[in-house]
């Protein structure tokens, strides 16, 4: 099946029937050749091999066996026309072999250090840079470009690239093998030539015997042609017949063995009728001829009949062949990435060493087992479903995730990627490779955990709790489900917190966590809101049930003394209930109707439960948030809104940037009072007013920019806010095309940001959003990334350019190893995606740099700047 999968992974359409290729191996100087390949003759059976030989000496007989060999032969001759190079990451020849520079024209040296683009058509660079991007996805890719020779001339060529690996397992370039299109072809013609010429050579040989022949008696030659002495390099047979042994014409290592040849004929046991040796010419070279022997009467005498073949070439080529063969299995082998192929049933059919020592298996061990048996149960069906979509879609590449069991029962996670092949018999197969991603996939997972738990008492954090809540507030909606919001307020934290320290504090949020636990069904969802604020979401069940355990709660909370020290305390909690029904409205709405029910629950007296009713809570929770819409529509009607920019500076070794700088909306009250975002922008939200506060910040900034010139030259990005809302209203993606084109100010100036609970929660709108812009030559960033790290898999369907860590980390690095470690943790995963970094809320040098330790690419700050106003005409 090796030959399958180097067909597959150099994309080789075309295939000699007569040639194997029984394994890859990398060549000593790092190149591999994936055409080179075992030449077998019309039987089967290689060429070289004892067992090959036809036993037939006849001159007729040994013209069909040339001309077959000169075919293979002439497959072989292919390979001239053919160059390898390796580049590394950055597109620099770092190692190209000679047949490589010469089809360029150039010398080795003249090429190593050399950028590719120095011999790709420029017009043909494009298709290099797509063809670079799959293999990056897929290990390898072959494409047809215009090659550039060093005197300016250009030429066809086909190209194979493939991902190329250090000792740590670490991407460092790839290997290129090129064709020489025009030169093949011109060699192919050339061989064609050479085959005729030689056609027509033996055809005239079989006349006078083209074989070597020599007929002897105890080595004494009795009968020698011309063809045999030419064979020896004799100018006439006369020569060997005048020497009384013909032993001196055999290699000295030959001897003993041929003597033992001769000692068996003579006692009448069996000996080889037919072997290759090393025969001794008369000048000393060396010969390996094909000698077929036979007994024969000679002036009615028994003697021996020798006929000989010079197979010195084929000899060589068989060597070099050989060389190839296990160069190759040792590339495939020894590959970093497991390789199996897979029957239509699932059946490993062949797989590489590496794959197997991976799995803590043998070679032997995995072939003929089925692959499903390499997965959990809970996956073999999915994986089953997998083989077949391949099948039945051959000409597309598939790829997952998944955990592939090993012998001792652990399991490595791999990104697998399968297509469809053809075996040797042309039956589709199943070609799959795979790259362990373990550490990735646990690290991933582990961020996960973090992403949705409370670090300090362990429980489902805010934004995880709201994310099942907004499940359940859909469900509500949709299938009119009931559940409810217990919303918790600690009434004593307060003073343990004042009166014992932030460690006491932490060890009552630890052990009433535990609590609480025992008290919450194991379908509700309990989580930790922030401070001494819980949340436990109750699903399908009636308000009536909600109460009983929303009483449970609180009694055990109130049977609950904490202990610190010699200090013992009671510790109450007020507890807001809010039912979730269709008419329930966002999570806001519901969230802001639990506080307020809670904190009337608290103004009642400790240990309160209060439940919101749409003719209180609601009511005066409306009428306390429409005052805030009346200040923002007099505010936007008044022009009491202004902009201030906050410089973005780059932090990372060598990178300088120009201007960059975030915009910032302030509102100023009636007496002139500045009013930061943090006060109206969630009545703004909850109100549907943020598209509004957008469209003004964009008109104002974009006229700000056409009306500074100088300024835009050299700025390199004014970064700019905006709302969920506003990524999904079509209207207002349209209102931002026009104001470009009304300022004149270009889109690759601009970078719009996002939260990242915005963008996951209008995640397809978001997507459409970020592609009409960045079409435009916009960029996007994620905003407070990190606060909720919901998953990173949405990251990947985000073309997002920054990520802006969230400030609740960066302010915490230098003092909290796991707000260092979760800064980290981003900031290399955002490379590793392909996005750079921002860190917010850098307050001072100490922060400063620790980011730069770190390798964030930029910082927002106190200590990198201050916001400045701007004033629209200065």
């Amino acid at each position: 099946m090796c030959a399958d999968l180097l067909g597959a992974t150099f994309g080789r359409t075309e295939r000699n029937p007569d040639y194997t290729i029984s394994g890859v191996d990398p060549a000593s100087d790092g190149f591999c050749d994936p055409l080179m390949a075992t030449p077998k003759n019309r039987f089967g059976r290689a060429l070289g091999s004892e067992d090959s030989r036809d036993t037939d000496p006849s001159p007729q007989n040994a013209l069909a066996r040339v001309q077959a060999e000169l075919v293979e032969l002439r497959h072989l001759l292919a390979q001239v026309f053919e160059g390898r190079a390796h580049l590394d990451a950055q597109g620099h020849y770092i190692r190209v072999d000679q047949h490589y520079a010469d089809i360029y024209g150039y010398g080795v040296d003249e090429l190593v250090g050399a950028q590719w683009q120095q011999t790709v058509h420029p017009d043909d660079h494009k298709i290099v840079l797509e063809s670079y991007q799959r293999m990056l996805a897929a290990g390898w890719a072959e494409f047809d470009v215009r090659g550039v020779r060093q005197d300016g001339s250009t030429f066809d060529q086909h190209a194979v690239i493939v991902k190329t690996f250090d000792q740590d397992g670490q991407f460092n370039g790839h290997h290129c093998l090129i064709r020489d299109i025009p030169g093949q072809a011109q060699l192919q013609k050339k061989a064609e030539e050479a085959l005729r010429e030689s056609e027509e050579r033996f055809r005239n040989l079989i006349e006078g015997s083209i074989q070597g022949i020599i007929i002897q008696r105890d080595w004494k030659p009795l009968f020698i042609n011309q063809a045999y002495a030419d064979i020896l390099g004799y100018d006439s047979p006369d020569e060997i017949i005048a020497l009384d042994s013909i032993e001196s014409q055999f290699a000295p290592y030959e001897r003993p063995r041929l003597q033992r040849y001769k000692q068996a004929r003579i006692r009448g046991e069996d000996a080889p009728t037919q072997y290759e040796y090393d025969a001794l010419r008369k000048d000393g070279t060396i010969v390996t001829v094909q000698n077929t022997v036979r007994v024969v009467t000679w002036r009615g005498e028994t003697a021996v009949q020798s006929t000989l073949i010079d197979v010195t070439d084929r000899r060589h080529a068989e060597e070099a062949l050989r060389v190839s063969e296990e160069r190759y299995r040792a590339l495939y082998d020894d590959n970093p990435s497991m390789f199996f192929t897979l029957d239509g049933d699932g059946e490993i059919v062949s797989t590489n060493r590496f794959g197997a020592n991976e799995l803590g298996y043998s070679v032997d061990e995995l072939v003929g087992m089925s692959i499903f048996a390499l997965h959990v149960e809970a996956d073999q069906m999915a994986m089953r479903k997998r083989i077949e979509t391949c099948l039945q879609n051959p000409d597309q590449v598939q790829r997952w995730e998944v955990g592939k069991l090993r012998k001792d029962g652990t399991v490595v996670w791999v990104r697998e990627t399968a297509r469809v092949v053809r075996d040797v018999d042309q039956q589709p197969v199943v070609l799959t490779v795979c790259e362990d991603i373990t550490e990735v996939h646990n690290l991933s997972k582990q961020l996960s955990y973090q992403a949705t738990h409370d670090p300090l008492t362990g429980l489902i954090n805010r934004r995880e709790f709201e994310r099942r809540l907004l499940r359940a507030l859909q469900t509500a909606q949709t299938d009119s489900k009931e559940h409810a919001l217990c919303y918790l307020d600690l009434d004593q934290f307060k003073i343990i917190n004042d009166t014992c320290g932030h460690v006491a504090g932490d060890e009552l949020l630890r052990q009433l966590s535990a609590v609480l636990r025992e008290k919450v069904r194991k379908r509700d969802t309990l989580a930790r809101l922030g401070g001494d604020e819980f949340g436990v979401l109750v699903e399908h069940c009636s308000l009536e049930q909600a109460q009983r355990v929303a009483e449970s709660v609180r009694d055990a909370i109130k049977g609950f003394r904490f202990l610190w020290g010699e200090r013992s305390f009671n510790v109450s909690v007020s507890i807001g209930l809010v039912p979730i029904t269709t008419t329930s409205g966002s999570i806001t709405n519901v969230l802001s109707m639990a506080d307020a029910a809670c904190y009337v629950a608290k103004d009642k007296g400790a240990n309160g439960i209060h439940i919101s009713r749409q003719d209180d809570v609601e009511l005066a929770s409306r009428q306390k948030e429409m005052q805030w819409v009346e200040i923002i529509n007099r505010a936007l009607d008044q022009d009491r809104l202004h902009l201030s920019r906050q410089p973005i500076v780059s932090i990372a070794d060598g990178k300088k940037t120009g201007h960059f700088h975030e915009l910032l909306v302030r509102m100023e009250d009636e007496d002139g009072n500045i009013v930061l975002p943090r006060n109206f922008l969630s009545a703004a939200e909850r109100y549907n007013l943020t598209t509004e506060l957008d469209r003004w910040v964009i008109n104002s900034a974009l006229k700000w920019l056409a009306s500074h010139p100088l300024y835009v030259r050299d700025l390199f990005l004014c970064s700019i806010n905006l709302s969920g809302h506003s990524l999904g209203d079509q209207e207002f993606l349209e209102f931002v095309i026009q104001q470009f084109d009304q300022t004149g100010v270009s889109p690759a100036k601009i970078c719009f940001e996002v939260t990242e609970t915005a963008a996951i929660a209008n995640l397809t709108t978001a997507s459409r959003f970020f592609k009409a812009l960045g079409n435009s030559g916009c960029r996007f960033a994620l905003d407070d990334f990190g606060s909720g790290l919901s998953s990173f898999a949405y990251l990947r369907n985000l073309p997002v350019d920054f990520l802006k860590i969230d400030g609740g980390f960066v302010k915490d690095i230098v003092n909290d190893p796991i707000a260092l470690a979760m800064v980290r943790s981003i900031n290399d995963i955002g490379h590793v995606m392909g996005k750079q970094t921002i860190a917010e809320f850098v307050e001072n040098e100490a922060i400063l740099r620790k980011l730069k330790e770190i390798g964030v690419d930029f910082a927002q700050g106190y200590a990198v700047g201050r916001p400045m106003r701007i004033v629209q005409g200065d």
